[in-house]
């Protein structure tokens, strides 16, 4: 482990996501719902932050470090975004902070390399097919159906530069076949976009344990189930596990996460 250290960078938010499917990252639906344009995804500001865990922690970090990152405000495209990690008062953490060229706090991170206690279910979800037709979003579909259908995807390795140019990561362990994490989190966005007819939604919270790196060219199975359901200030939220798997293995486990989600906004049709 490096020697305890602040860490300061800057990096320009980038829309990565304008065909997702999710209006919350296209201008004119954001502004309807009285944002000042399009979302950058939080997992994207995610995948900034965790450039300061590798520098932080090593590469060990991708097998067994944790995170828990919390999204406060938007990040809007173009916006030249300030990342801040600073030791905790133990030395065995690190916080992130991202601000806004306003100097507003967006986005908190902590992180370490030690397992941090999460409730998640004794057992992942079971492979289940993919809803087809989409199931509606809505709570009692979340209550009827907890174990969504599981999701295949494969990082290829000839998209990999150009994902890291958007990631603005230059860690040279991506350069070497490993896949970056940002691309493992978005699964758990993918699963629930594939299963449920959504409309605008937003990410606010993740909780992610490490347990294996991911190669790229190898394919992974995500499975996830709703753990929690409820509303807050008039907005409807869902708690998922979600765990993503080696080419399906279920003693080949690489990520699991406690994924938080507003799936309906207050006001929203």
């Amino acid at each position: 482990m490096k020697k305890p250290t602040t860490i300061k960078r800057q990096v320009v938010a980038h829309n990565d996501a304008t065909d997702s499917g999710n209006p919350m990252h296209d201008d004119a639906a954001a502004r309807a719902l009285n944002f000042k344009g399009a979302l950058v995804p939080g997992i994207t500001v995610f995948g900034y932050m965790t450039h300061s865990l590798i520098e932080r922690f090593g590469v060990e970090w991708l097998d067994q470090g944790f995170m828990q990152v919390r999204f406060r405000r938007p990040v809007y495209a173009g916006e030249t975004l300030t990342i801040e990690t600073h030791d905790d008062d133990t030395g065995q953490a690190i916080n992130i902070e991202v601000q806004n060229p306003d100097g507003e706090l967006c986005v908190v991170g902590r992180g370490s390399m030690h397992s941090v206690s999460v409730s998640f279910p004794e057992a992942f979800a079971p492979l289940r097919k993919i809803a087809q037709p989409k199931w509606p979003a809505t709570r009692s579909q979340f209550e009827r159906e907890k174990v969504l259908g599981s999701l295949e995807a494969t990082f290829l390795g000839a998209e990999a530069t150009e994902f890291l140019q958007a990631m603005q990561d230059d860690q040279s362990v991506y350069q070497t076949g490993t896949t970056h994490p940002a691309w493992l989190l978005r699964q758990a966005n993918i699963v629930v976009d594939r299963n449920f007819d959504l409309g605008p939604w937003i990410h606010v919270e993740s909780e992610i344990q490490n347990h294996a790196r991911a190669k790229n060219d190898e394919r992974i199975e995500v499975r996830a189930q709703v753990v929690d359901l409820y509303e807050k200030k008039g907005h409807e939220y869902f708690d998922l596990d979600v765990a993503i798997l080696a080419d399906g293995d279920p003693n080949r486990l690489i990520m699991r996460v406690l994924h938080r989600a507003i799936y309906k906004m207050a006001g929203a049709d």
